[in-house]
């Protein structure tokens, strides 16, 4: 099933192999995540702040016998982080965090990248000893970016589609129901006739947006092993300063 938009009234064509429907409303949400479907195919650009990539392998238990404590573990690296948590089958998902470009460097294949990083690291390799990785390590952009706009006449992008912040920052789940709780008011009170709901939300977006990057800036700062590392110090920089992007005044439609 794919979703088509129509380019004048907000609508959208179910396409399935069995029958087409063509269905007009009042207005539509973008909760398309990470591709922006709907704002994107509106010509909405999305302006990215880095080349975040989450390289994930999943390990099996080789014996009955492996087990590890149920928590989530960080572990800081000199071109990135790792995170490993264990689920419910008893597999451990370990994921290294990085910046795409030291993997295209490498030359080497995700797998064997993920594998080479893996051996440099102390807490997460002595957790995964009892373990097998189980087929090849998946690539996940992990980027953040935002829309220049996040709305316009008759839809509103949330959550992931909107903007999205670094795993680090543990926002993903409440900021997608502070997204969808300010989405859901902005529609009500824009089809009750007030059309400024719309760029009151933008700004609303923008400023939850800035606020994030100087949260990212003081988190990465607390990180002072490796000064020369690139991934430590492209995040150690609040971005707006450098490109005085404000913002919060762009993209009001006419």
């Amino acid at each position: 099933m794919r979703l088509f938009s129509k380019s004048i009234l907000p609508s959208a064509s179910l396409v399935s192999e069995m029958q087409t429907q063509i269905n007009i409303s009042s207005f539509l949400v973008d909760a398309t995540g990470r591709s922006s479907w709907l704002a994107r195919s509106r010509g909405r650009k999305r302006i990215s702040y880095d080349t975040m990539i989450g390289l994930v392998g999943v390990l099996r238990p080789q014996t009955s016998c492996t087990s590890i404590d149920p928590v989530l573990q960080l572990e800081a690296a000199e071109e990135g982080w790792w995170y490993s948590a264990p689920v419910p089958d008893g597999s451990l998902v370990v994921t290294y965090i990085t910046d795409r470009d030291y993997l295209t460097r490498s030359g080497l294949r995700h797998t064997h990248f993920w594998l080479s990083k893996l051996e440099c690291t102390s807490y997460t390799v002595a957790r995964s000893r009892g373990f097998q990785i189980e087929g090849d390590v998946r690539v996940k952009s992990a980027s953040t970016y935002r829309l220049e706009r996040p709305a316009g006449d008759g839809w509103v992008a949330v959550g992931d589609a909107a903007s999205t912040y670094d795993p680090l920052s543990a926002e993903g789940v409440s900021k997608a129901l502070r997204s969808g709780m300010s989405a859901s008011q902005t529609i009500h009170n824009y089809l009750r006739g007030n059309g400024e709901v719309l760029d009151e939300y933008v700004v609303g977006v923008a400023k939850e947006f800035e606020d994030y990057l100087a949260q990212r800036v003081r988190y990465y700062r607390r990180e002072a092993r490796w000064p020369a590392s690139l991934f430590w110090s492209r995040r150690q920089i609040n971005p707006l300063n450098l490109e005085g992007d404000n913002f919060l005044l762009k993209g009001r439609d006419t």
